[in-house]
C-alpha cells in the first residue's frame, strides 16, 4: 500500500518525518498522516516524492512489483516450451537475454550456471560469456550468499571442462568460497590431487564427523530419562566407531572417551553392572592403544598421520588431558571403585610414557 511504502522509503532513506516535510515543503503531520494512511499525497506531489526518494512514481504504487509477477509468469511458460522439446541451444540464449535485460538479477546467473552443468554444455564461448559474467558480479555485487553460489557453480563447470587454461580462474573461485560450507569439499578434486587432495578429503570427513557427533550429544537434555540419554551417547560413539573401525584413530578417539564414561555411569546408575563394565573396558582398551602405538597395530584407514613433532604434540596434548581427566573420574567415583586401581595404574604409566616420549 502507498502509506506503507511511503514510511519505508523515507526510513530507508535515514530520514525523519520532519526532514521529509522540509523537503516536500509540507507539515511533519501531513507525512504523519500519509504514511498511517489518512491522507493520500496530492497527485502534484508525486514527482518531488519520487525524485526525494530516488524512484519512480510507479514503484510508489507497487508496479515494479506488478511487472516483475508479469514478467516471471512469460518467464516460466517460455522455459517450460523450452524444457518440453527439449531446446538447450535456444533455452541458453533466452537467459542470457535475460540476463542482459536485467544484469544485477544475479539468481539468473546461477540458473543458468545450473543449466549448463545439467546440459553439460561445456564449450569454450559458453565458458567464456560465463567467465564473464563472474567477473560482472564480483564487480557489482557485495553479497557473498550471492557470490557463493557463482563462485560453487565456476568452479564445477571449469573442473568438469577440463580446461587446463581456466586454471588460475578456477582455484581462485575455489579459495573464494568459505571452508566446511556450501559442499565446497566436494569441490576439491578439480583443485587438488595426490596426497593434498586426500589430506583435505579425510580433513573434512573428520571435521564433519565432530559436528554430527557434537550435534548429536546436544540433544541430551538434564530432564531426559537416564535410558533416553544413553541412547543419544551410545548414537554419538557409534559414529566415530564406524568410521574409525575400532581401530587405532590418534587424536580423533578423544570424543570417544568421555561418552564412554557418561553410558558407564548411567548404566551403574540403572544397575546395569555388566554392561557398564564394557564401557570402562573400551576406555581402558583405547588408552592403552595409545600406549602401544606403532607396534604394528591395525589403524584407522581415514586416520590422518600428522607430520612434524610441534603439531602432533599438541595434538597428543588434548588426548592427554581428557584422558587422564575420564581416568581421575575413574578413580574417584564411588560406584566404580572395582575398577579405581586398574584407573590409578594405567594414568601413572600414561603419564610416564608421555613424559618419556613427548616431555608433556
Amino acid at each position: 500500500m502507498l502509506n506503507e511504502k511511503l514510511r519505508e522509503l523515507r526510513l530507508s532513506n535515514n530520514m525523519t518525518q520532519e526532514q521529509a516535510a522540509q523537503r516536500l515543503g509540507v507539515s511533519s503531520q501531513t507525512i504523519s498522516k500519509w504514511e498511517r494512511g489518512i491522507l493520500s499525497p496530492d497527485i502534484s506531489l508525486l514527482p518531488k516524492i519520487a525524485e526525494l526518494y530516488d524512484c519512480t512514481i510507479d514503484s510508489l504504487f507497487g508496479m515494479k512489483s506488478i511487472l516483475t509477477m508479469k514478467l516471471h509468469r512469460e518467464m516460466g511458460k517460455k522455459l517450460k516450451e523450452f524444457a518440453d522439446r527439449p531446446d538447450w541451444e535456444n533455452e541458453y540464449h533466452f537467459w542470457l537475454e535475460q540476463i542482459e535485460r536485467f544484469p544485477d538479477m544475479y539468481s539468473y546467473y546461477i540458473v543458468l550456471m545450473a543449466r549448463v552443468l545439467d546440459n553439460e554444455a561445456f564449450e569454450d564461448d559458453v565458458v567464456s560469456q560465463l567467465l564473464l559474467l563472474t567477473d560482472y558480479a564480483e564487480a557489482h555485487c557485495n553479497d557473498p550468499d550471492t557470490l557463493n553460489p557463482i563462485y560453487f557453480n565456476m568452479v564445477e563447470i571449469l573442473g568438469r571442462s577440463g580446461d587446463k587454461r581456466c586454471t588460475d580462474k578456477l582455484n581462485e573461485y575455489y579459495k573464494k568460497l568459505p571452508r566446511m560450507s556450501n559442499g565446497r569439499e566436494r569441490l576439491s578434486k578439480y583443485v587438488l590431487s595426490g596426497e593434498d587432495l586426500r589430506n583435505r578429503e579425510l580433513s573434512t570427513i573428520m571435521f564433519s564427523l565432530g559436528q554430527l557427533t557434537d550435534s548429536t550429544l546436544n540433544l541430551i537434555t538434564a530432564e531426559m530419562p537416564p535410558q533416553e540419554k544413553i541412547y543419544y551417547y551410545k548414537k554419538a560413539t557409534d559414529i566415530i566407531e564406524v568410521v574409525t573401525e575400532g581401530k587405532y584413530a590418534g587424536h580423533y578417539e578423544i570424543p570417544l572417551l568421555g561418552s564412554y564414561y557418561q553410558i558407564a555411569l548411567l548404566l551403574k546408575q540403572e544397575r546395569e553392572d555388566k554392561e557398564a563394565k564394557k564401557y570402562i573396558d573400551k576406555i581402558f582398551g583405547i588408552i592403552d592403544r595409545h600406549l602401544h602405538r606403532g607396534e604394528g597395530m591395525d589403524t584407522s584407514k581415514l586416520l590422518i598421520w600428522v607430520k612434524g613433532y610441534e603439531y602432533e604434540t599438541a595434538r597428543i596434548d588434548g588426548l592427554f588431558t581428557e584422558a587422564k581427566n575420564t581416568l581421575e573420574l575413574i578413580e574417584k567415583e564411588n560406584l566404580f571403585a572395582e575398577f579405581k586401581e586398574k584407573a590409578i595404574d594405567l594414568k601413572n604409566k600414561y603419564i610416564q610414557y608421555l613424559k618419556c616420549w613427548y616431555g608433556i
